[in-house]
């Protein structure tokens, strides 16, 4: 799909990538034109499937396919509102859509890097929704870069913003059974200075070394959902809805 894309509808969208004013760090336009590429085959696929949340294999396969990661294609689906997944993690795919349908700002999944007892490292390899980072032309906003680790194009380099109320959520099966958890907390200035999209999270009214052990116990993956907002309660009422064990 990719390689038999019309060159006119190639063009068009990397004019439309480029009037978004994201810089370009060690990449170039050719880099966005084949991720262009990427998105405009995975659009036609959303349309003719009527696909209500994507799950890409981006990790390892689509880069040994292309030559390049779908990250900035993930990006747009994700602030347009499209669920998307990364690393073919389908459940919490559907943990960004039951956001969504639940009337949530559109979110992103992220690794849980790293914890203290009060603070959760976020961070991607580039594939935030860009509601919640730094505005683009700002020091820590979004920019067009190759991947920290394996350096090929095309990722979203950016911070989150600062001093902004956040829900970290996450939908998982184990045990022959779903499980969820949510909690809130706010963003606060990073300890230090990471790649990719990346941020640290105060978390409210929970010892997250504790926290963390509990959910290890529980079986929850690595991969949580980044909403904008305080939404666990919401999230844990859902839960109680559908029948959903919830990990307080």
């Amino acid at each position: 799909r990719m390689n038999d894309m019309p060159e006119d509808r190639v063009k068009a969208d990397v004019k439309k990538v480029m009037a978004m004013g994201m810089p370009l760090e060690d990449v170039t336009e050719y880099d966005v034109a084949i991720d262009c590429r990427s998105y405009l085959a995975l659009s036609d696929i959303i349309e003719e499937e009527k696909l209500d949340v994507l799950a890409i294999r981006d990790w390892g396969e689509l880069p040994n396919l292309t030559g390049q990661w779908p990250y900035l294609a993930m990006v747009r689906f994700l602030t347009d509102g499209v669920p998307c997944a990364c690393e073919g993690d389908t459940d919490g795919g559907i943990t960004l859509l039951m956001g969504k349908l639940l009337g949530l700002d559109a979110g992103y999944l992220s690794d849980w890097l790293e914890h203290d007892h009060e603070t959760v490292t976020l961070w991607h390899a580039g594939n935030g929704s860009l509601n919640l980072c730094d505005p683009i032309g700002s020091p820590k906003g979004p920019r067009l870069a190759r991947h920290f680790n394996i350096r090929k194009p095309l990722v979203v380099d950016a911070n989150l913003k600062v001093g902004i109320p956040i829900t970290i959520a996450r939908l998982w099966r184990c045990d022959d059974s779903y499980h969820m958890m949510a909690a809130d907390g706010e963003t606060i200035q990073p300890k230090r200075d990471l790649m990719g999209t990346n941020g640290l999270a105060k978390i409210h009214d929970k010892d997250v070394m504790d926290w963390f052990e509990d959910l290890c116990h529980e079986g929850m993956p690595h991969h949580v959902a980044v909403f904008p907002g305080h939404h666990a309660d919401t999230l844990r009422r859902f839960a109680r809805q559908i029948g959903v064990d919830w990990v307080a």
